[in-house]
């Protein structure tokens, strides 16, 4: 199942991190197995199937909001996409190896506090766009 790049319950031109706390939750209910993929232990063939499938689904969220919103984006998709799909599954390998504590909402803000300015620049838009707004407390792991 596609992970939805928004909150249902999150404000309309505001982004929740919604998808990255969904990855977290699952990387918690699988822990093992995200880690020996992450790290490539598993092969490289499911890690590249890994980071493929992440920057495909971050390069549409992120294509469909520029173009909903008519901004050019000033770094390519593959670029921004590739970018942000690294620093994901960095901070999630860093979360399962317990160097950073939290929730999946929690990391997930975390995360999204980091990379917002950034991806705002990247895609184009200015810098009160796109305002962060952390997911609505659910019970993740």
């Amino acid at each position: 199942t596609r992970a939805r790049n928004t909150d249902p319950a999150s404000p309309s031109g505001s982004y929740s991190g919604y998808a990255t706390a969904e990855i977290l939750k699952h990387a918690g209910e699988h822990p093992a197995l995200y880690r020996l993929v992450i790290s490539g232990g598993g092969g490289a063939g499911p890690r590249a199937q890994l980071f493929a499938t992440l920057r495909a689904a971050v390069a549409e969220i992120f294509t469909d909001a520029a173009k909903q919103a008519k901004r050019t984006p000033k770094v390519s998709m593959d670029a921004t996409s590739a970018a942000y799909t690294g620093a994901l599954l960095a901070i999630t390998e860093a979360w399962l190896d317990g160097a950073i504590t939290g929730t999946p909402n929690e990391v997930a803000a975390l995360f999204m506090r980091g990379q917002m300015e950034g991806l705002r620049w990247a895609l184009g838009f200015p810098a009160d766009a796109l305002p962060y707004k952390p997911p609505k407390s659910r019970s993740h792991g």
